[in-house]
């Protein structure tokens, strides 16, 4: 028999239950060490070595199954690092197996004593139920804080007010969007799909969204080419599952729900740094008022309002998870793995949105670790669902580093264009400022001239960096003020190097990256630092001790002027924000109603054509439109509409790195020839790639000028007189010619590329790895109900 010193034994059962280290050292206890692995581990271990050694295949087969549903379990409970302890039990112990093996022996070797000679082991079940209520007691009593009714009365009072004065940002935000964009949204109810010049409409199905979206194969060039998908399907295909399936009702979706979200997502980062309602408020409506402002429903960006809606609220959970937040009193802030769960969800629509957004925020990270004091090793967790997310499309980056694939990180959904991003060159911030607010869109604003209205605006702007910059001098936010400016300034050296990447080549050259993230991105850290400006703002609770006034702290003459000073220092700011949200605003809802090109496509290719496409999946028709008589513009069309989920930035970065799609030249050409007079050889030629129909646009007549519509007259008589093409339908839209020379079940494009990249083994690793690690940050971030403690984290 071996005795053990009791202080040994002491030592050992503290670092067994985490109240001490490996040192001997104590532990804070509000950060304990978590024993989970060693409770786990010793569990096992008496499990297995008072069984039978022939039972232990058994009982490992059966472990496996019972890990899982343990992990899922404790995850759902927010109790991540014990869900992981638990997973990887059963993969422990296949290590340890020699050493149970060689327990056993010695546990068989020993005297058997029966079980009704062991009184004091034993326990009853009431006294195991009665052991582990007052266990819960002992854990509800060290982390729920105790809150008599008045402070329960005080706390609810707090939050009815908040949520009135949420409720009618919230609806101030919808009415204004509504009322502006009225005509689209009627159209959008009519079956119409949303457009722009730079936004394509979209007829697609939910199944071919999911294959675009997973499966490492565009149809951006010719009959296809092998690239990765682009990250913002993944976003429109988990939207189509709140709207059965339909990719136009989730556009439509994101477009019409885009000002309220994005007011209440910014309402809840304004809300970790004041709870001053009216500063929140005004925040969250002045972060509408900058989408209005830089043009984002004027070109109908969706991928920039996904950004804008999630942006916020993701930096909000970081900084709730962390405990680095105001809270009214007599709350404290704490630390959440439920936060944290929930803005590493919020952060993956920011990077499929807009990619390059990731080059910002690895920056951002690595300074939020050197800023926070603790949780860094959950900070560490929180990218990493997003990392999955676009992991193709880091994957091809960096294995065609050396080709050019890095420019397709500067992509969205819009179609590249020189007119929107302009031409790739080395830009100043004025010059980035100015070709985002100004270019092309210098006119009179309710009466005021263009170039008060240029002053006025930047004047407005640059007010709010000098209360922003304020903000770095106040000694009670030195590092949330820090975490914000650097923000800031990341976004602006993103926006910088955005506008010097080419990311394709259209019609008139080059065509540069966006500015509209970086920007987006140092605004946001900028209005943030604002309102760190307004103080916490939060309502006092003084708990009368005793039932006599004589008890409460009495305040003195300085303090009451201090108090005073502070409540009109915060009016004075609600105001000045409450100003740049109805001027900047009023510019960008004017600019809007002028200028914006967002509409509804109603029409698109004709009923006999939709079902020619829906008969086989390599089924294509091209779509001509004659702009002149010597320019002829062209697409391949395998829905009816277009379609959105075949513009791929990955695509685009390829022809702006050189590369020549053999097919799309010999579209070009054949469209060509067709425009200058009847060719039989052009038509063979797209029968050859696959096409089994030719439309042509009608022209819209919106140019003001009949050079378009002689031009689209000429090249329907021009493909009327080739041989191998049959006129069906001419109507409103345009025309559709269906090609003859072979049958129509031997037509189709090569789908053998396709297939290849969807059999790919790498692509059901990512789906699976992706999946698995969605749906465990799911269930943390999912609340429980009567959850009765805080969660750990």
């Amino acid at each position: 028999m071996l005795v053990v010193p009791g202080a040994v034994i002491a030592h050992r059962r503290a670092r067994f239950e985490g109240v001490r280290d490996r040192a001997g050292e104590s532990v804070d206890e509000r950060y304990p060490i978590s024993s989970a692995m060693l409770v786990a581990d010793a569990r096992t271990k008496y499990r297995y070595t008072d069984n039978r050694i022939v039972l232990w295949p058994l009982m490992w087969i059966a472990s496996v199954f019972v890990a899982f549903g343990m992990f899922f379990t404790l995850m759902f409970r927010k109790a991540p690092y014990e869900a992981w302890c638990e997973f990887w039990q059963p993969w422990r112990m296949l290590a340890r197996f020699p050493q149970a093996a060689q327990a056993r022996r010695k546990l068989v070797g020993h005297t058997v004593v029966s079980a009704g000679k062991l009184h004091m082991l034993q326990a009853s079940r009431q006294q195991i139920a009665r052991w582990r209520e007052r266990t819960r007691a002992f854990e509800q009593q060290g982390t729920v804080p105790l809150l008599s009714p008045l402070a329960k009365a005080h706390l609810r009072l707090q939050l009815r007010r908040r949520g009135l004065w949420a409720l009618g940002m919230i609806v101030i935000a919808a009415v204004v969007e509504v009322a502006v964009l009225w005509d689209v949204l009627t159209g959008v109810f009519l079956g119409g799909s949303v457009r722009s010049d730079a936004l394509l409409p979209t007829a697609a199905t939910w199944l071919q969204t999911a294959k675009a979206s997973t499966v490492s194969w565009s149809y951006a060039l010719g009959t296809g080419l092998s690239v990765p998908p682009a990250p913002y399907l993944l976003a429109l295909m988990v939207g189509g599952i709140l709207t059965g399936g339909s990719m136009a009702a989730v556009v439509a979706l994101l477009l019409f729900a885009s000002a309220p979200v994005m007011a209440l997502s910014f309402w809840a980062l304004a809300g970790t740094v004041t709870r001053s309602n009216p500063v929140r408020a005004v925040a969250g409506l002045l972060w509408c008022s900058v989408a209005w402002a830089l043009g984002l429903y004027a070109n109908g960006n969706i991928a920039m309002l996904l950004v804008m809606m999630f942006l916020p609220a993701s930096i909000a959970f970081t900084l709730r998870a962390v405990g680095m937040y105001r809270t009214e009193e007599p709350n404290t802030p704490h630390s959440s793995i439920q936060c944290a769960a929930l803005a590493a969800l919020c952060f993956i629509p920011v990077v499929l949105a807009e990619p390059q957004l990731v080059l910002a925020l690895v920056v951002i990270f690595m300074f939020f670790l050197v800023a926070v004091r603790q949780h860094r090793m959950m900070l560490l967790l929180i990218p990493l669902p997003s990392a999955f997310a676009i992991a193709p499309t880091l994957v091809n980056v960096v294995h065609y580093f050396g080709a050019g694939a890095w420019r397709q990180l500067f992509g969205d959904m819009l179609v590249p264009s020189t007119t929107l991003n302009g031409t790739p060159q080395v830009s100043s911030l004025q010059d980035v400022l100015h070709r985002t607010l100004f270019a092309g869109r210098l006119t009179d604003v309710m009466g005021v001239n263009a170039d008060w209205m240029k002053v006025l605006l930047l004047s407005s702007l640059a007010l709010m960096a000098v209360l922003a910059a304020c903000s770095l001098m106040l000694p009670f936010a030195l590092r949330i003020t820090r975490m914000f400016w650097a923000m800031s300034l990341c976004g602006v050296m993103l926006s910088l190097i955005s506008t010097r990447v080419m990311i394709a080549v259209d019609g008139q050259g080059a065509v540069a990256g966006s500015a509209l993230p970086g920007l987006c991105l140092a605004l946001l850290g900028i209005l943030a630092s604002t309102c760190v400006m307004s103080g916490g703002a939060v309502r006092p609770f003084i708990l009368l001790k005793g039932g006599s006034a004589a008890h409460a702290p009495q305040l003195t003459s300085g303090s009451r002027a201090s108090a005073l000073m502070m409540r009109i220092g915060r009016a004075l700011l609600t105001l000045c924000m409450a100003a740049c949200v109805l001027f900047w605003g009023a510019f960008g809802i004017m600019h809007t109603r002028a200028e914006g090109s967002l509409t509804v496509q109603q029409g698109g290719l004709p009923m006999v054509g939709i079902d020619y496409l829906e008969q086989k999946p390599g089924h294509r028709i091209l779509a001509l439109q004659a702009q002149s008589e010597n320019h002829v513009n062209f697409s391949v069309m395998r829905t009816a509409k277009g379609d959105l989920i075949d513009n791929d930035p990955a695509a685009w970065a390829a022809t702006a790195s050189g590369y020549r799609d053999p097919d799309s030249q010999t579209l070009a050409a054949a469209s060509a020839r067709l425009l200058s007079n009847a060719d039989a050889d052009a038509v063979t030629s797209l029968e050859k790639l696959g096409f089994g129909g030719i439309f042509v646009v009608a022209d819209s007549g919106g140019d003001g000028s009949n050079s378009s519509g002689t031009s689209s007259e000429t090249l329907v008589s021009n493909i009327t007189a080739s041989d191998g093409t049959q006129s069906v339908v001419s109507n409103v839209n345009g025309t559709y010619f269906r090609l003859t020379s072979d049958d129509t079940a031997d037509q189709g494009i090569d789908l053998v590329g396709e297939r290849n990249a969807a059999a790919n083994p790498w692509r059901y690793a990512w789906l699976c790895c992706f999946a698995f690690i969605s749906i465990t940050y799911c269930l943390v971030a999912v609340p429980r109900a009567q959850r009765t403690r805080r969660e750990q984290s």
